[in-house]
């Protein structure tokens, strides 16, 4: 069977957690602080401010003073609570390229960002920005859900399709949930494979899993509709949602949304969004 070769040093890595410096950053601050403490990955802080986003409310010193207060509260906040930030990085420019600067530098396993967050001024994080932030970045990106599920998670669900992406997700997901030291549910959602292929796939995949995690998944075939079916498998309890970046051959039209979107909104707890170059690093 096809399986990515271990690479154990990725989970070591550090963690860059991305906030606009608002009350709503709690929740997502203590999933990087909980993640980094698991990992044993040193923890980045990056605000990136930008008095674009409100044209005359302050002046551009005044704007800086306030986004460095604001960086300073946030790894105030996390050494409060017993966690220590590796450094703390002020960048100046539009949220998503601010963040990606320091992605790349960094070269963290992992990326933690909030899906609706209130900043110095105004609302800087929405779910635009980690939206591109989940499209661009070279690395795995969980973004904290709007309705604040509760961490940590008590599953972590896999999302796995047609592609071949999926053995890689499939990794990143398994690595997860054994730092988070929880069981396995695997959505199935290819619909378009054979049943002899669609067979050779999941065993596969709950082969990496099994071996990363010492546990055996329950897996879940998707009937009807995809998000759905995740959902569904995720329940009513904490669960993590592990993606691929990009899902083959699911993509709304009619809003021109492909379903790693689509999911991000409807679903209100954490994603990890998993794009292929660095889940073949995991691996």
């Amino acid at each position: 069977m096809v399986q990515p070769t271990r690479a154990r040093a990725h989970v070591h890595g550090a963690i860059v957690f991305a906030t606009a410096g608002g009350t709503e950053a709690v929740s997502a601050r203590r999933v990087a602080l909980d993640m980094s403490r698991r990992s044993g990955g040193d923890l980045h802080v990056v605000l990136v401010w930008d008095e674009r986003v409100a044209p005359g409310a302050l002046s551009h010193s005044a704007f800086e003073q306030a986004s460095q207060s604001a960086l300073h509260a946030e790894t105030t906040s996390i050494q409060h609570e017993g966690g220590s930030v590796a450094e703390a990085h002020l960048v100046h420019g539009r949220a998503v390229d601010g963040i990606l600067r320091i992605v790349r530098r960094i070269q963290p396993w992992l990326v933690v960002v909030g899906s609706h967050e209130h900043g110095v001024i105004g609302r800087l994080f929405e779910n635009s920005v980690s939206e591109a932030v989940v499209r661009r970045s070279s690395v795995p990106v969980l973004v904290d859900g709007a309705g604040h599920l509760g961490w940590p998670p008590l599953r972590v669900v896999i999302a796995i399709d047609a592609t071949n992406d999926a053995r890689f997700v499939a990794a990143a997901g398994a690595q997860i949930a054994q730092l988070l030291a929880v069981p396995v549910r695997i959505v199935n959602v290819h619909q378009d494979l054979t049943q002899r292929a669609a067979v050779t796939l999941v065993g596969d995949i709950v082969e990496i899993v099994q071996r990363r995690t010492d546990r055996r998944p329950t897996v879940v075939s998707a009937t009807g509709d995809v998000l759905d079916e995740v959902i569904r498998a995720a329940g009513r309890q904490p669960a993590l949602v592990v993606a691929g970046r990009r899902w083959a051959g699911r993509f709304d039209a009619s809003h021109g949304r492909q379903v790693s979107t689509q999911l991000l909104h409807r679903y209100p707890g954490p994603c990890v969004f998993v794009p292929r170059p660095t889940s073949e690093a995991i691996g």
